[in-house]
């Protein structure tokens, strides 16, 4: 089932990245409440369960889309294990936890995915923002226009009174985004 669900966000992911961008009333009846996540330990990790339920406990904590790899040689209690969260889909979140594990690991095997969060009540829809990000849309996007953009690879965004401004304030970001889109 897990490996079914990262593929479901994938093809989300997907099709949301070609995707003509949607309008604020719409993306509004999109959204999840940026409230509450769902941890999904990957059965695959093979993870003894105390070190479940400790992972579980931990990532429970992040704001959604979360992940958390690990070095299968290293195992999950080291500097290799990377945990981030708060980017617009968990396939997103996968991909850097995996990257920074892979580039922290002494073992030879590469970095597994452990486990992944997503809203309560998830299912794909027209829209997918980290939770900040969802919190950032609820509270400040303009009920009369403006424009929000994102960086699926980076979690970050932005909203600004239109589209050039938004785009501008997204790549001014620290994290230095080149996949800004409105």
């Amino acid at each position: 089932m897990f490996k079914a669900m990262v593929a479901a966000l994938a093809v989300l992911a997907a099709t949301a990245a070609g995707a003509e961008p949607i309008s604020g009333k719409d993306a509004a009846k999109a959204l999840f409440s940026p409230q509450g996540a769902v941890v999904l330990i990957a059965k695959e990790a093979g993870l003894p369960a105390a070190q479940a339920n400790a992972l579980k406990t931990v990532l429970s904590q992040q704001p959604y889309y979360a992940a958390a790899a690990f070095s299968p040689d290293d195992g999950l209690l080291t500097d290799a294990t990377a945990m981030v969260g708060n980017y617009h889909t968990a396939e997103a979140a996968a991909a850097v936890a995996l990257a920074l594990c892979n580039k922290n690991r002494k073992g030879a095997a590469p970095c597994i995915l452990a486990a992944t969060t997503q809203p309560k009540g998830w299912k794909p829809r027209a829209a997918s923002l980290s939770a900040d990000a969802t919190n950032g849309f609820k509270t400040l996007y303009p009920a009369s226009g403006g424009a929000m953009a994102v960086s699926p690879s980076t979690g970050v965004w932005a909203i600004m009174g239109d589209a050039k401004a938004a785009l501008t304030a997204c790549k001014a970001s620290d994290r230095k985004p080149k996949d800004c889109a409105i």
